[in-house]
């Protein structure tokens, strides 16, 4: 068993605690979802409590067919603890179904191509939960993968961009096939119409693998996409990987949960494959 294992900070709240629930709940969101052949590099998921935004999030991991080694997930910094842009240096994470290994080698060379832009750092991480909600999900569909946690909390395009790169250069030294994973939630606490027409703008520069036209959009429209930070740096990623196509696999609110219009959350899946 590892020796620096990061536990839960909202299991029981964003998500079931108990182990049997929480397999249930996934499958629930999982099982009916098509499947897609080509191979995903990368994706925009969301993270909020799984009665809200868990189908949403389930039509990425659904959707899944490609093997992987590492999962690299890009979270924003929600509570401003730590590094601005941390590393985690755990050996693992728990989840209720169980413990997922850090890849510590690609956690190295990750360091590496940031120099001092990036530090490890766990006090970033310890009560976030933009990264932990996706665990179980990669835990249920991704059986054997290890992860790379990443904490955004500043705003800077340019660091997005070097992120990005960074990904890019460390999976060609390590050799993993791996998947990166912007966790983000969209336009937080308008009315219905007033989101989706927001979060489209945002999604239609998603889709365009256009990082500089996000986080222009984002700031011109002052969308409150929580995530647009890890996006851009996935989309810098993609650009440099290449890829075939980008998709909307599925875009919700809150209110297709609540019933309530009246302030909703954004939830988009968007894949990008090669």
């Amino acid at each position: 068993m590892s020796s620096n294992v990061r536990m839960p900070a909202v299991s029981g709240y964003f998500y079931p605690s108990i182990a049997g629930v929480l397999e249930s709940e996934i499958q629930k969101y999982t099982e009916s979802v098509e499947k897609v052949k080509n191979h995903a590099i990368g994706a925009v998921v969301p993270h909020a409590g799984y009665v809200y935004s868990g189908a949403t999030a389930g039509a990425f991991f659904g959707s899944l067919t490609s093997k992987y080694d590492t999962v690299v997930i890009i979270g924003p910094n929600h509570t401003g603890y730590g590094h601005p842009l941390s590393i985690d240096a755990s050996d693992a994470w728990k989840s209720p179904l169980g413990n997922i290994n850090i890849d510590k080698n690609f956690r190295s060379s990750l360091l590496k191509q940031l120099g001092s832009l990036g530090k490890i750092d766990s006090q970033a991480h310890s009560m976030e939960h933009s990264i932990e909600v996706q665990i179980p999900f990669i835990q249920s569909v991704l059986k054997g993968v290890e992860i790379v946690p990443v904490c955004i909390g500043i705003d800077s395009y340019d660091l997005s961009v070097a992120l990005g790169e960074a990904i890019y250069l460390a999976s060609k030294e390590s050799g993993r096939k791996i998947l990166v994973i912007a966790s983000s939630d969209m336009t937080h606490f308008l009315e219905d119409d007033e989101a989706r027409t927001l979060d489209n703008f945002a999604i239609e520069r998603i889709l365009a693998l256009d990082s500089r036209g996000l986080y222009e959009t984002v700031k011109e429209k002052k969308i409150s996409m929580c995530g647009y930070m890890p996006a851009c740096s996935l989309l810098e990623y993609i650009q440099r990987v290449g890829t075939s196509e980008t998709v909307l696999l599925d875009y919700s609110t809150s209110a297709d949960s609540s019933g309530d219009k009246s302030s909703v959350v954004g939830y988009a899946a968007i894949a990008m494959y090669k």
